[in-house]
């Protein structure tokens, strides 16, 4: 898992986007196959989740900000441990 510097150049069009009911955290896709998150927590700032191959179409976080879903046109749909930036389930 990386910082992201530039991410306003990376994400001019933003198809989906997700945030938690407490707004600790929030997830968005970016037209170029990539997945960020943002935390408001300890200065984490936003963070990039890899391991799609394709356009990330949709993405969803839990009310509690511990986990989150995606799919992509890669068939897969991931979810994720937004702590750790891990992705720890595949569903193809």
């Amino acid at each position: 898992m990386r910082r992201i510097i530039d991410i306003e150049a990376r994400t001019s069009n933003v198809p989906a986007l997700a945030v938690t009911g407490a707004k600790r955290w929030s997830a968005l896709v970016a037209v170029d196959n990539s997945l960020f998150v943002w935390t408001s927590e300890a200065d984490k700032g936003w963070r990039e989740l890899n391991g799609h191959r394709d356009w990330v179409g949709a993405v969803a976080l839990d009310e509690g900000g511990h986990h989150g879903i995606s799919w992509s046109w890669d068939e897969t749909l991931r979810l994720w441990d937004l702590g750790s930036g891990q992705c720890t389930g595949t569903l193809e």
